[in-house]
C-alpha cells in the first residue's frame, strides 16, 4: 500500500509509511484478539491515537460486536502511553 499513498504524500518522513498497512491489517484481520494485539502495537509506535479514532477503524470493519469493540478498548486503556519521544500523527485527527 505505501507505493500507492507516500509516493502521493511527497513525504520524506519515514515513520509514516508504516501506518498504513497497520490500519489495513486491523481491517483485515477476524480474530478479536489478533486485532488486539495490532492494536497494542499500533498504540505503542503511535500514542497519540485516541480511543474515539481506534473505535472508528473498528467500526469500518463492520463485523465486530458491540462487546468486542469493548473488550478491545479495554485493553487499549491497560497500555502505557510513552509521548515523549513518539512522532504525533493522530493528535489533529478528529473522529467522532
Amino acid at each position: 500500500m505505501n507505493i500507492y499513498f507516500c509516493p502521493l504524500q511527497k513525504s520524506e518522513e519515514e515513520w509514516l509509511k508504516p501506518v498504513i498497512p497497520k490500519v489495513a491489517e486491523i481491517i483485515k484481520l477476524q480474530d478479536v484478539s489478533a486485532i488486539q494485539l495490532e492494536i497494542a502495537t499500533l498504540v505503542r509506535d503511535y500514542p497519540d491515537i485516541r480511543n474515539k479514532q481506534i473505535e472508528a477503524i473498528l467500526y469500518i470493519k463492520g463485523n465486530l460486536s458491540r462487546h468486542d469493540i469493548k473488550s478491545i478498548l479495554k485493553v487499549v486503556d491497560t497500555i502505557e502511553r510513552q509521548t515523549s519521544s513518539k512522532p504525533k500523527l493522530f493528535e489533529l485527527i478528529k473522529a467522532s
